[in-house]
């Protein structure tokens, strides 16, 4: 056992994803591709074309992503928004107990733009397939920008 940690913090890092990745756009750019419901539906869930999206941008406003030929749905609440740099919201799936927080941080990158998706308040057990999901949409987002470079 590493004696640096207690079990305390052990669970607390257990609760916790993270997701880094690179995306080929301006700051801007990518900020309306995750806050303006058009843009997000060209990279988010585009395999499900019965997919709807709603994105309040706001502290207080509401973000929904339901498609029923997928069987999945996801809404929650902003609580912090700022513009261009950071995203935080409430994260619940429909149909299952709890909720969890999730920030989407930008930064400016060589060339592009850095975005890093935490998620915290989650399960041990659900940490590897959340884990999957993020690098799933994140890996759709940056492709939808280098398709966008080749046009």
């Amino acid at each position: 056992m590493n004696d640096a940690f207690t079990d305390d913090e052990e669970f607390i890092e257990e609760e916790r994803l993270e997701v880094r990745s690179f995306v080929a756009g301006r700051i801007d750019e990518v900020w309306q591709h995750w806050v303006d419901p058009e843009l997000l539906a060209e990279w988010w869930w585009p395999m499900f074309d019965d997919t709807r999206y709603e994105v309040d941008a706001q502290i207080g406003g509401i973000y929904r992503m339901h498609t029923v030929s997928g069987g999945m749905a996801v809404a929650g609440e902003f609580t912090e928004v700022i513009d261009g740099r950071r995203l935080e919201y409430s994260w619940h799936w429909s149909g299952e107990s709890g909720e969890s927080s999730v920030s989407v941080d930008f930064a400016e990158g060589d060339g592009g733009t850095v975005v890093t998706v935490a998620q915290t308040g989650i399960a041990f057990d659900d940490i590897d397939p959340l884990t999957e999901g993020w690098e799933d949409v994140m890996t759709r987002l940056e492709e939808r920008f280098d398709d966008m470079a080749d046009d």
